[in-house]
This record gives structure tokens, C-alpha cells and sequence, in this order.
């Protein structure tokens, strides 16, 4: 894109010719016109820039851990008490629950979403 752009192509010819070479692999048009804009602002490098506010810290092994912990030793407890000893939002609690853990509220208790034939049974 940025060869197009020096060699002052249009952004849908320089769209045409990236479908051309890369097919359905090719950046949509929205994204060629994104970066001939940076182009024109004299920006060459278009690796991410560093972005601001809180790192997405909450879904790490040590939480997963501490969650899984806390459903095994209590099967009871609720959303709030694991947001608040962890010191987590109720979205990350969420999908340490259900994305990482696999396990969902059933009858006030943790019930794994991959039972064995056994524990269907008993």
C-alpha cells in the first residue's frame, strides 16, 4: 500500500491490485482508505501505536486458579464474592466462569459444562 501510495495510485486502484494478488486475504477497502489517510498525515510506520488506560491483567493463571479454588472449596459462592476478593470486574469473573472454567450456575452451585456420562447420571 504504501508503494501505491507513493507512486500516486487512487485507493481503489491500489485496493483492486491487493485483491488481485491477495484474494479474500486482502484488506477491505475501509482499511486501504485508513492508511493512505495515515499516508497523508506523513505517517510511514503503521505498527500499532501503544495505547492508553489499565492493561487487560484480570484473566490471568494465578485468577483462573483462585477462581477455580473458590467454586471447589465453596460450591455456593456467588458472582460478587469472587469479584470482590479478587479485585476484578464482574465481565472478567465472567469469562474466567465460563471461558476458562467452563462451568455455569445451576441450582446455587458451580456445575461443570463438560460432565462425564457418570456425573449425568449420579
Amino acid at each position: 500500500m504504501c508503494h501505491d501510495f507513493r507512486c500516486h495510485l487512487s485507493q481503489q486502484e491500489s485496493y483492486n491490485r491487493l485483491r488481485l494478488s491477495f484474494h479474500d486475504e486482502a484488506p477491505s477497502l475501509a482499511t486501504v482508505y485508513n492508511r493512505f489517510n495515515e499516508f497523508k498525515r506523513g505517517r510511514t510506520d503503521l505498527t500499532d501505536d501503544l495505547r492508553e488506560g489499565r492493561l487487560s491483567t484480570a484473566t490471568t493463571e494465578d485468577n483462573i486458579s483462585a477462581v477455580r479454588l473458590m467454586i471447589e472449596t465453596f460450591k455456593r459462592v456467588i458472582w460478587r464474592q469472587i469479584r470482590i476478593s479478587l479485585d476484578i470486574g464482574i465481565s472478567r469473573v465472567h469469562k474466567i466462569l465460563h471461558d476458562h472454567l467452563a462451568v455455569r450456575k445451576l441450582c446455587i452451585r458451580w456445575i461443570s459444562h463438560n460432565l462425564t456420562e457418570a456425573q449425568k447420571r449420579g
